[in-house]
């Protein structure tokens, strides 16, 4: 009888997926069981198909049904219908459980082998837990990014397409994500099939809407995202510049800044050939898309956490990436968890950004990598 506690047992990708699964359920159980206060932003996403179909305007603050805006596109409450339509204890398992299948097959579609997807998963892990217990989208969106880059690395440009397009509909910057694309032929193919999908996936309200309505209701989400969220900092490289330094220049600026140090690596086409480039582009990616958004909040950091795994795992670690790993660790994701008093994280860890400051060090660290590429990783 193979032994538990053996190290194959938990190399073993059915070992990972059942631990996924029943964790993920456990989670949204014990949320419904501590109440409707704890799960709020499921309220949200599941109340919005019904704001949608009564033609209401999706981006109210409807207090009498929960705290908070919903910020994302009209095409997400069409998506949310199947959550909407079932109960809320058995809507919320499935959500959970969603959530944690895509972790497990983003995980499994990296190119590492069992063990490295085991070690990438345990990295993750406190980010995960903290992105289902908020009952987020951050798992979804991550996973998303990472399915487009899968698909783009087995030449299917369609799939690809596919979920870079709902990665954009949940989360607006996601479409950034497109800039993938360079590193690989059929550019055209990919262009149209993007094309294809946002078309398809921008009418799909209209199942249940009028285009004078879906039209009304984009007008109010982009009022609703540019005006009422910017002046917000986040737990970000702006915050960090804010609250360390009293400087605070555009967020614009700053977000174009970064974009630019982003992409500076493009110009080294020659490389694009090269799959550890490419993914560590990708772990670069992941990481930027939290530090330098403005509105990233502490459960955000589980896109930011991926991007530190796949770059650790795709070097040989030495004695930086070894520091830079534990810094991440112990800062991101042991100090901002249950394991710190809650005076320290609300005084110190939370205005100060300091969840942000590792990550900020490691995509650092992986753009002068990039920019200094050599042949081996």
């Amino acid at each position: 009888m193979k032994n538990i506690f053996s190290k194959t047992f938990f190399y073993n990708e059915k070992f990972i997926f059942v631990m996924l699964f029943l964790f993920s359920a456990g989670i949204a159980i014990q949320r419904h069981l501590i109440g409707a206060a704890n799960y709020g932003n499921f309220i949200i996403f599941r109340n919005s198909f019904f704001h949608l179909i009564n033609y209401q305007d999706l981006y109210l603050k409807y207090s009498h049904e929960y705290r908070d805006y919903f910020l994302y596109s009209p095409t997400f409450a069409v998506l949310m219908a199947p959550f909407a339509l079932l109960p809320i204890f058995p809507s919320m398992i499935l959500w959970s459980v969603l959530n944690g299948i895509c972790i497990f097959f983003a995980i499994k579609m990296l190119p590492f082998d069992v063990r490295k997807k085991f070690f990438l998963f345990l990295i993750i892990f406190m980010e995960f837990n903290t992105s289902l217990t908020n009952m987020q989208t951050n798992t979804l969106v991550v996973s998303f990014l990472i399915f487009t880059f899968a698909f783009l690395e087995r030449k299917n440009n369609f799939l690809a397409a596919l979920f870079l397009v709902l990665t954009f509909y949940i989360k607006i910057y996601g479409i950034f994500a497109g800039i993938f694309f360079l590193m690989y032929p059929d550019k055209i193919k990919f262009i149209l099939s993007t094309i294809f999908w946002m078309l398809l996936l921008f009418l799909l309200p209209l199942i249940f809407i009028s285009f004078k309505h879906l039209s009304f209701l984009y007008q109010s989400w982009f009022y609703l995202t540019t005006a009422f969220q910017a002046d917000q900092t986040g737990v970000s490289l702006i915050g960090i510049l804010k609250t360390w330094f009293h400087f605070q220049p555009p967020t614009l600026w700053i977000e174009l800044f970064g974009t630019f140090i982003l992409v500076l690596p493009f110009f080294k086409k020659k490389f694009f050939k090269n799959a550890h480039f490419r993914i560590f582009w990708l772990a670069s990616f992941l990481i930027w898309s939290v530090i330098f958004n403005h509105m990233a909040e502490s459960p955000s950091y589980i896109i930011a956490l991926f991007g530190v795994g796949i770059w650790y795992l795709a070097v040989t670690p030495k004695k930086t990436e070894m520091i830079l790993l534990g810094f991440v660790l112990i800062l991101t994701c042991l100090a901002s968890s249950d394991a710190v008093p809650l005076s320290v994280r609300m005084h110190v860890i939370l205005p100060y950004s300091l969840k942000a400051l590792p990550c900020v060090a490691v995509w650092l660290y992986i753009q002068y990598r990039l920019l200094f590429w050599k042949q081996s990783a």
